[in-house]
């Protein structure tokens, strides 16, 4: 199921994911930061924004508190 507009943020509990790799190259597993929300309401889900990157965990997490002034 897709959707064309979320919800009101206030009507949501949302959930980060942070899924290192411990190095970074070409070789090396890809980082991850998803961010889901489920509506109180209806307990519908929704995968409000998901990233994959080749970054160390330092500027993994660095991207991850970017992402929370976002909001």
């Amino acid at each position: 199921m897709y959707w064309d507009r979320l919800p009101e943020f206030e009507e949501m509990e949302l959930a980060k994911y942070i899924g290192s790799a411990i190095k970074a190259g070409k070789k090396n597993d890809y980082s991850a930061i998803l961010i889901i929300g489920q509506r109180r309401k209806t307990k519908q889900m929704y995968v409000i924004d998901g990233n994959i990157y080749k970054l160390l965990p330092d500027d993994l997490f660095q991207v991850a508190i970017d992402k929370l002034k976002l909001r």
